[in-house]
C-alpha cells in the first residue's frame, strides 16, 4: 500500500490526527503457533517488554527510539520503533495513537523494502485490529485483506502466519452483519490448517473452531459432524480407550443445549449417547477416577433433566451418589456435585422499560432476587419474589416464568434426589448507562425501550472479546429457537440421530 493509499485509509477512518493518549492495559494474547514465521522487525528488548505487557516501559523506549532517529536518513530504520509503538498504544487501549503509529510503520517499510515485503504483514494486521476496535469496520477489513494477501505472496495460499489475520477478518464480517464471507473465512482457516495437517491429531483444535463457530451460526448439524470428524481422528491416533475422546464427545452432547428453547430443539438420542459413552470411557479404564465417572454420570443426569426425562434422571444421579459413596474419603470436595442444587439452564431476557420508569430508579445495581424449592427431577416450584429493585410487576411476573422453566441439578442424599426449599436466584441488571434525566420526553417515548444490560449471577452477557482479540467473532448470532423432547421411553424419537 503507497502512501497515498495510506493516508487515504486513515481520512476514511477519521484518525488523521494526532493521538497519545493513556488508558489501562489489557491482556494480550499471543498468536498460535505457526511453521512458517514472520521477519522481526522489533528488537528484542521492545519485544520482550511488549510480551509481559509492560506497554507503558514499551511506549517509552519505543518513542525514545524514534526522537534519536528522526533525523537519521537510513531508510526504514524507524519501521521496528513504530511497529513496537503501535502494539504498546493497542495494549494501551489507545486506539487512535495505535493506528497513526502501525501506518508510519507501514510507510517505513513500503519506501524501504517495497510493497510485497513479509515485514508489512504484522503492520497492516496491527492497523486493522485497531480499526476494528475503533468500528471502523471497513478501513479494517482493507487493512486486514492487504495483511492476508502479503502472507499468501510471501508464504503460499495456505499458511498458517494468516491464523489470526483470517480470525479478525471473520470478527470484521461478523460484525459487519455478513455471515456470509464470515462463514467462508473460517472454511479457508480450516481447509489452511487441513493443507498443513492433514487427518491428523493437530488439525483437531481447528475442527473444533469451525465446530463452535457452526454453533455460533446456528448451523448445529454442522457442528456435530465436525465432532463426528474429531473423534474420528482421535480413535484412528488413540485408540477408542483413550481418554482424550471424553472432549469432542461432551461438545457433541451440548451442541443439542446450544439452541435456545422455544422452538425448534430436539434432544436427540445421539447427545445422550455420547455422554453414555464418556461413562463407558471412565469405566474401561484399568484405574477409574471416581470423580471423573460421578461427574459423568452427572453430566447425563443434566440431560435427562433438560430433556425432561425424570426417570432416567433420578437414575443417572443416583448413580453418580453411588461412585461417590463408594470412593468414599477418595472423592473429596466432589460431595459438592450433589450437596446442593445446581443450575443447569436458565435463559435470560433482556429488560425493557420505558424512559419514564427508568429514570425513576436510582443509578447502579438493581437487583431482582428469588426464592423457591427444587424438587427432586430439578424442577422450580413454590417461587416467589423476595426482593424488586425494579419495582415493575409484569417485568417481574416474566422473568419469574423464565425461572420457572430453569433446570436444576437436584440435591442427592443418600443416592437419592431430594427436594430443597429455599434456594435463591439473584439477577443484577446495570443501570448505569441510561438515558440523561434531563431528556426530553416526545410524543413516542413512552412506547421506546432502555436495555438495561444483566451480570453477576444471573443471566450471561455478550461482551467484546477484548482479552482475546484474534477470536473469531464474539458473541452468538441469532440462533433458531427449539423444541424440547417430551417425557419418552428410552428409545428415543424414530428416525433420530444417532452418534
Amino acid at each position: 500500500m503507497s502512501l497515498t493509499r495510506t493516508v487515504l485509509l486513515l481520512v476514511s477512518a477519521g484518525l488523521l490526527a494526532s493521538a497519545h493518549g493513556k488508558s489501562e492495559p489489557v491482556r494480550r494474547v499471543a498468536s498460535p503457533p505457526v511453521f512458517q514465521q514472520l521477519p522481526d522487525v522489533m528488537d528484542a528488548v521492545s519485544r520482550d517488554l511488549l510480551e509481559h505487557e509492560n506497554f507503558e516501559a514499551a511506549k517509552a523506549r519505543c518513542e525514545a527510539q524514534i526522537d534519536s532517529t528522526a533525523l537519521v536518513s537510513e531508510p526504514g530504520i524507524l519501521a521496528g520503533p513504530y511497529l513496537c509503538l503501535g502494539e504498546a498504544q493497542f495494549g494501551l487501549k489507545n486506539y487512535e495513537g495505535s493506528v497513526l503509529a502501525f501506518s508510519s510503520a507501514i510507510d517505513e517499510l513500503e519506501r524501504s523494502a517495497g510493497v510485497f515485503d513479509p515485514r508489512l504483514v504484522q503492520p497492516f494486521e496491527g492497523l486493522g485490529k485497531s480499526l476494528m476496535r475503533l468500528g471502523k469496520l471497513d478501513a479494517a477489513e482493507e487493512a486486514l485483506v492487504q495483511a492476508k494477501d502479503l502472507t499468501h505472496r510471501n508464504f503460499g495460499i495456505y499458511n498458517l502466519v494468516q491464523s489470526s489475520i483470517v480470525n479478525r477478518l471473520t470478527k470484521t464480517y461478523y460484525n459487519k452483519g455478513d455471515l456470509t464471507d464470515a462463514s467462508r473465512e473460517q472454511r479457508f482457516l480450516l481447509r489452511a490448517h487441513e493443507e498443513t495437517y492433514g487427518e491428523s491429531p493437530q488439525l483437531l483444535p481447528a475442527i473444533r473452531r469451525m465446530a463452535k463457530w457452526h454453533e455460533r451460526t446456528g448451523r448445529h448439524d454442522l457442528a456435530r459432524a465436525n465432532y463426528r470428524r474429531a473423534l474420528q481422528i482421535m480413535e484412528r491416533a488413540y485408540g477408542s480407550d483413550d481418554l482424550r475422546l471424553v472432549g469432542p464427545l461432551r461438545d457433541f452432547a451440548r451442541s443439542y443445549l446450544n439452541t435456545p428453547r422455544g422452538g425448534n430443539r430436539v434432544m436427540s438420542r445421539a447427545g445422550a449417547n455420547a455422554l453414555m459413552e464418556v461413562i463407558k470411557l471412565y469405566e474401561r479404564q484399568e484405574f477409574t477416577d471416581a470423580v471423573d465417572l460421578a461427574r459423568s454420570w452427572s453430566d447425563l443426569g443434566d440431560w435427562y433433566v433438560i430433556g425432561g426425562r425424570r426417570g432416567s434422571a433420578r437414575k443417572a444421579y443416583s448413580e453418580a451418589g453411588s461412585v461417590l459413596d463408594t470412593a468414599g474419603e477418595q472423592a473429596g470436595d466432589s460431595i459438592d456435585l450433589f450437596s446442593h442444587p445446581v443450575e443447569i439452564e436458565y435463559e435470560d431476557i433482556p429488560i425493557g422499560l420505558r424512559p419514564s420508569r427508568l429514570r425513576a430508579i436510582p443509578e447502579g445495581i438493581a437487583i431482582l432476587e428469588f426464592e423457591f424449592t427444587v424438587n427432586a427431577e430439578g424442577r422450580v416450584t413454590n417461587l416467589t419474589v423476595v426482593r424488586d429493585d425494579l419495582d415493575y410487576a409484569r417485568f417481574a411476573l416474566e422473568v419469574g416464568q423464565r425461572v420457572k422453566a430453569s433446570r436444576y441439578r437436584p440435591r442427592i442424599v443418600n443416592g437419592e434426589p431430594v427436594a430443597t426449599k429455599g434456594v435463591r436466584k439473584v439477577l443484577r441488571y446495570d443501570l448505569t448507562r441510561r438515558l440523561p434525566k434531563e431528556a426530553p420526553q416526545t410524543a413516542g417515548s413512552e412506547g421506546e425501550e432502555a436495555a438495561a444490560q444483566s451480570d453477576g449471577e444471573g443471566p450471561n452477557v455478550d461482551s467484546e472479546e477484548a482479552a482475546r482479540d484474534n477470536d473469531a467473532g464474539s458473541g452468538d448470532a441469532g440462533e433458531p429457537s427449539q423444541v424440547t423432547e417430551d417425557d419418552a421411553d428410552d428409545a428415543g424419537n424414530p428416525g433420530t440421530e444417532r452418534l
